[in-house]
């Protein structure tokens, strides 16, 4: 044991060791702990991806006719839009999708919740709710996870929502203001 310069005898106080030591060997301990589970869920992502389906040269692809619908410009009292977005499948196994996730919540995504055979075709249908918006342009994105060898793909809609009736209005007002 190390000597205590301070203590008449030159020993450790116990008070010393318990302060001290005792502290330090938690600490290793932890950050051993720590550093082991950190290189195991290493291990298992390296493995997932060099092992999993995801680097199988047979693995399913997702191919989007189109990745961006433009509503264009539409009136706030048809504040419901829809669109679909037609893919196929261009791999070789089942092509599943797991989810999609709308950038907003006002833009609803549905998606077959059955596995697409290759060559298969099928659509996601995304309809946007812009009743509770106020005029203006927009533009969100919808995440599609699947099990694809890309994991996530991007699809977008976007367009312009304009109040024809508050614009007509104040049209009149400003063009009365001008004859006066």
């Amino acid at each position: 044991m190390a000597r205590d310069p301070y203590s008449p005898n030159g020993a450790v106080s116990m008070e010393l060791h318990q302060l001290c030591y005792l502290p330090m060997k938690r600490i290793y301990l932890l950050a051993v702990l720590c550093s082991a589970v950190f290189s195991l869920q290493a291990q298992t992502f390296s493995a997932t991806d060099q092992n999993g389906k995801k680097s199988s040269k047979n693995a399913p692809n997702i191919k989007f006719d189109v990745t961006v619908n433009n509503f264009g410009i539409f009136d706030i009292t048809d504040g419901f839009q829809e669109c679909y977005f037609k893919f196929t499948n261009t791999g070789k196994e089942d092509l599943v999708i797991i989810q999609c996730a709308a950038s907003c919540g006002c833009t609803v995504p549905e998606w077959p919740k059955d596995p697409i055979k290759p060559g298969a075709r099928d659509s996601i249908k995304v309809v946007y709710d812009g009743t509770s918006r106020r005029p203006g342009t927009f533009r969100k994105v919808i995440t599609v996870k699947t099990n694809a060898k890309t994991e996530n793909s991007y699809i977008y809609i976007q367009g312009e929502m304009v109040d024809t009736a508050t614009t007509a209005r104040i049209t009149k007002e400003l063009d009365s203001l001008y004859k006066k």
